[in-house]
């Protein structure tokens, strides 16, 4: 290995608060005295920790051990717990020298979870802020990152991912092991975390306020890319000391990482997710555009769930028609009294897509169960043959033609899947290359393309 006076520029990597581990479905976060506050007054502060697990979603477990602790205490834990009451309890306790008070639920006298927090009185200014992300996959980062080993060996590999987003600067630094863990995580399907965060402002100081809504942000952009829910899980603010003075201990929806069959994003084409990323975050600044994603992405990873194909149909169908009402009616094109009574759902999906520059034909080779169908019903196209799909659905007469031997309601879900994540794409200006959801058959990245209004502009 080079000398470091003859290795290239490098930078070092930012610590995590998790030790980088092998994968699992349990994470200590925390370690140490906690206290609760319940039916106005205060237990006193006992042995604790908290636990981040990762199953359905992602829940923040806590538990106290008592075995320790003198019996007057034990007495006043146990008697203060009801269980046929649902009193609200907060847990009080100090992360990284800074005092966190933390909503939760008792489940029992010496344990509970915690809830979503109410923010109106956690505002601070912070200089920046950092997280760690789980079941992130490689970014193509490209800056040398350097570690001393505590054998005292030096470590060098690529991984450090920034977006100057102006006034925002986002860096993501991966694991050195990340391939090999997250290969592993995807097999036993199990969490790991895979990267820390640092955000940081140009002008100067920012509010926590500021820093949760770009994470939000981020972490709908990242899970819309992925198809399916990614997060961090901790996100701590450090002010201009650099002294943590902020964190925030709000569960957040979390899949594992295996699950991400039904993902738009080409994870081998990095250089398409600056521009995708500085395409959707100002759009979420706008508050009403940012309303109009959330229910879109939300539906786009509804229609990647393990769930049954006709719900993913009627999600991604529904959403596609919100979109319509969102571009016609509040967009000045149709009266709402057109758009109701004058115009079909196939019409309505079918000018979303003519506006967008969307091939309507249905491909013959990738969905020929809905060719088939559409043939058969005397349907022209795929907005046709979906909408005429979601309605057989929703008012059956012949089950036959849904449920046969061809069924087409698997391919009628993974079409308008595959408009759904055309039109939120559209929608922000991507301009780059997607993975088509129809094409399920054949080597990885043959169903990569650039957006069909990119290549139909330059074509």
């Amino acid at each position: 290995m080079n000398s470091l006076e003859e290795s290239e520029p490098w930078e070092t990597p930012l610590e995590p608060f998790v030790p980088w581990g092998s994968p699992d479905d349990h994470f200590k976060l925390f370690e140490g005295p906690v206290g609760l506050r319940v039916s106005g007054f205060d237990l006193a502060q006992v042995p604790g920790q908290i636990t981040f697990l990762l199953r359905a979603g992602s829940d923040l477990d806590w538990a106290v051990d008592l075995s320790a602790v003198d019996a007057e205490t034990v007495s006043e834990w146990s008697r203060s717990y009801v269980p046929t009451e649902r009193a609200a309890s907060q847990l009080y306790f100090n992360f990284l020298g800074h005092s966190v008070t933390a909503p939760t639920w008792r489940t029992s006298w010496d344990r509970g979870f915690i809830s979503p927090p109410d923010r109106s009185n956690q505002q601070r200014t912070l200089a920046r802020a950092v997280a760690q992300w789980v079941n992130l996959p490689d970014l193509g980062g490209e800056t040398l990152l350097h570690r001393v080993e505590a054998d005292g060996m030096w470590r060098e590999w690529r991984g450090r991912w920034t977006l100057d987003l102006p006034p925002w600067r986002v860096v993501l630094d991966r694991r050195k092991d990340l391939d090999e863990v997250y290969r592993e995580a995807k097999k036993t399907s199990l969490s790991v975390p895979t990267h820390m965060m640092q955000i940081s402002r140009s002008s100067g100081v920012f509010s926590s306020e500021d820093a949760e809504h770009l994470v939000g942000g981020l972490q709908m952009a990242f899970s819309f890319a992925l198809g399916r829910w990614t997060a961090p899980f901790l996100i701590v603010g450090m002010d201009e000391a650099d002294r943590p003075v902020y964190s925030n201990w709000a569960p957040r929806l979390i899949d594992l990482p295996r699950r991400d069959a039904g993902r738009w994003w080409p994870t081998s084409r990095h250089q398409d997710l600056p521009h995708y990323l500085s395409s959707f975050l100002p759009m979420w600044d706008d508050e009403t555009e940012q309303d109009v994603l959330k229910f879109l992405v939300t539906s786009a990873l509804a229609a990647s769930q393990r769930v049954v194909v006709e719900q993913r149909l009627m999600t991604t169908v529904a959403a596609i028609e919100y979109l319509s009402w969102v571009d016609e009616v509040l967009g000045g094109r149709l009266t709402e009294h057109k758009w109701r009574y004058k115009k079909s759902s196939a019409q309505r999906i079918r000018r979303l897509l003519d506006r967008a520059q969307i091939p309507v034909a249905i491909n013959v080779k990738r969905t020929p169960s809905l060719a088939a169908f559409a043939e058969d019903a005397d349907l022209t196209d795929g907005p046709a043959v979906i909408a005429e799909i979601r309605d057989a659905v929703t008012h059956p007469k012949d089950r036959r033609r849904l449920y046969g031997v061809d069924n087409p309601i698997v391919e009628a879900s993974r079409l308008s899947a595959r408009y759904l994540d055309l039109l939120i794409l559209h929608r922000i200006g991507y301009r780059g290359y997607t993975a088509d959801r129809t094409h399920v058959t054949g080597w990885v990245g043959e169903s990569d393309h650039q957006v069909p209004w990119m290549t139909r502009e330059t074509g």
